[in-house]
């Protein structure tokens, strides 16, 4: 089972530039669209650089000590504000939950 998330927002006024994902959900969000990735996947840009990207990479959480039932701890968060995604493909990995040791990371093409 996938915990880590992706979470991507930009403002919603960039003309003839489009993105998808091939998981999680959108939203729209005033002027911003949002992308949660809850499972591992793609996103794409099309036609031409995507500006005043948004990116939370957030890696998935330590499981807890089985003996003790004590709780796992939430995953890392590392953010990336006003980034530039060029045209093209970027793979997204989402870290899964541990199992009584750390949670794996998430990684949004080379942002880890």
């Amino acid at each position: 089972m996938s915990f880590g998330y992706q979470i991507l927002g930009f403002g919603s006024g960039v003309s003839g530039v489009s993105a998808s994902a091939d998981q999680g959900r959108t939203g729209d969000y005033s002027t911003y669209k949002v992308f949660v990735f809850t499972g591992s996947g793609t996103f794409t840009v099309t036609g031409g650089d995507l500006t005043g990207v948004d990116i939370a990479v957030i890696a998935g959480g330590g499981g807890g000590q089985q003996t003790y039932a004590g709780g796992g701890g939430a995953g890392g968060v590392t953010e990336y504000t006003n980034q530039t995604l060029s045209a093209g493909a970027y793979t997204v990995t989402i870290g899964g939950g541990g199992n009584r040791v750390n949670g794996n990371d998430s990684q949004f093409g080379s942002l880890t």
